[in-house]
């Protein structure tokens, strides 16, 4: 049985390192005493994680077609369809279809391609 929780990965150069590192961990940490609920600190985590996220997406300079119409972001899944953010945005193969049928005069998507 290995000795340390790298499961028999010795040979790979590295894992000496982390298996010595590990044990230090184990044996020579300081006892942590969380004074939150482990929940608590979990949703904190998730919170400023989505903070940071939605203030690049406000000042991010790419995507700004979906910004126009997903402004605001979040860990839910928004059951938007890959198709229907395309159509939405003028990106896409919508041009070509719409063109084909004499509904439009260019094949070009909103990009210019």
């Amino acid at each position: 049985m290995p000795e340390s929780g790298s499961a028999g990965l010795k040979h790979i150069k590295g894992n000496e390192t982390a298996d010595t590192l590990e044990k230090e961990a184990t044996t020579d940490g300081t006892q942590a005493n969380l004074s939150f609920p482990k929940r608590y600190l979990k949703n904190q985590l998730l919170q400023l994680s989505l903070s940071r996220w939605q203030a690049e997406w406000d000042n991010g300079e790419t995507g700004r077609s979906v910004y126009s119409i997903i402004p605001i972001i979040s860990s839910r899944q928004l059951h938007w369809f890959r198709e229907c953010i395309q159509f939405a945005t003028g990106y896409g193969l919508f041009h070509g279809y719409i063109k084909r049928f004499g509904l439009h005069t260019t094949d070009y998507c909103g990009c210019g391609k």
